[in-house]
């Protein structure tokens, strides 16, 4: 779904596959998916797995992706997840490239891997600078990917 590393970061998070089997369940229910977090720095490393994302937000995420690929969005927007555990905030600098914030919520985290400095209210925010805007359609790409994998049900 979702890597990207620079000289200070490397963070991956994947899709293990929908959070319930029962077909039966709510249109909801049916879009949870299982979500790994791996995230390594010179500091620190862990993994993690939590349903922190459906099918219907990660359709979101790629537009959001998309508009910011084609030059939509001054100043900063933020992206949330449905139960806030994963977010991204991106922002266009003067010389066109983009930054991109990744925040892992306690929910996504195990603190005690991680050193309290490198926590904010509980949070984990990895910025990513200077990215070119074609990283963002490369980003777009990967969750389109796993959508073809784990579709909308019901």
């Amino acid at each position: 779904m979702f890597s990207l590393e620079d000289e200070r970061y490397r963070i991956r998070l994947s899709v293990l596959g929908y959070q319930y089997d029962d077909l039966s369940l709510h249109f909801y229910d049916l879009q949870w998916l299982r979500l790994r977090a791996e995230v390594e720095s010179d500091r620190f490393s862990f993994v993690c797995e939590d349903p922190s994302v459906t099918t219907i937000e990660l359709e979101r995420y790629i537009r959001w992706l998309e508009a910011w690929t084609m030059g939509a969005g001054d100043g900063e927007e933020i992206y949330p997840f449905w139960d806030q555990t994963l977010r991204y905030r991106a922002a266009r600098e003067d010389d066109g490239t983009l930054s991109l914030t990744v925040v892992l919520a306690h929910e996504l985290l195990d603190e005690d891997r991680v050193p309290a400095d490198c926590l904010a209210d509980h949070e984990l925010r990895l910025t990513f600078p200077r990215l070119a805007p074609q990283m963002f359609e490369h980003l777009a790409e990967q969750a389109r990917e796993t959508l073809r994998r784990f579709p909308v049900r019901g």
